[in-house]
């Protein structure tokens, strides 16, 4: 089955998101086919960029910040964040076996800065309780792949938590959209908070 990337190529953000509100995550929800003709199931996945435990800070007054991704640039009317200067690896959304995506949909949150990471970190820490007694209950069993359904029934339960914190938390959605999605770029633009947003995608064919 062919592999393809999905990956981050531009966030503009509108010029009247105060500084205290530039502090942002991307949650993304990918719809993928996985098989082809009559066989073909329609899947989806979560990715969150830059990552659970962090965002791209973006208020010019925190610049020195390790998480700081205000593009410089001439143009001060449409405010970007620096994604440009991320690898590969972090401008990537997804990357998949697949026959092609099919769409995808956006939303852009203002990160409650403080407080944030504790609550995920506890919940995470039940997690690895569960998968460390999992582990030993299977050591030396026949059927070691328990403890891996163990590890991927937990990631599974951490994203979802997580994905869901973010909905009902206290971080703020301030834009949400969506694309249908074909090799190429891809763009979803529109009105949210304070103006209008604008995150560029690129869908690429990936070389075994």
């Amino acid at each position: 089955m062919p592999t393809q990337s999905l990956t981050l190529d531009r966030f503009v953000f509108p010029l009247r998101v105060p500084g205290n509100r530039a502090n942002f995550r991307v949650v993304f929800d990918v719809k993928y086919w996985e098989g082809s003709g009559d066989k073909a199931k329609l899947k989806s996945v979560n990715a969150i960029k830059p990552g659970i435990d962090t965002f791209w800070e973006c208020d010019p007054s925190r610049e020195g910040k390790a998480n700081f991704r205000l593009l410089k640039r001439e143009d001060q009317f449409h405010p970007e964040v620096n994604v440009v200067g991320l690898d590969e690896w972090d401008r990537t959304v997804i990357t998949v076996s697949t026959t092609g995506f099919h769409s995808v949909r956006a939303k852009i949150f203002d990160v409650d800065r403080e407080g944030s990471w504790d609550s995920v970190r506890d919940f995470a820490g039940s997690l690895v309780d569960g998968i460390l007694t999992a582990g030993k209950e299977v050591a030396g069993a026949a059927v070691p792949s328990i403890a891996s359904d163990a590890v991927g029934g937990a990631v599974h339960e951490l994203s979802s938590y997580l994905v869901k914190k973010i909905a009902d938390g206290s971080d703020k959605v301030l834009f949400q959209g969506s694309a249908r999605l074909a090799e190429g770029t891809v763009t979803i633009e529109g009105a949210g908070s304070e103006g209008v947003f604008q995150l560029r995608l690129t869908v690429s064919n990936e070389a075994p």
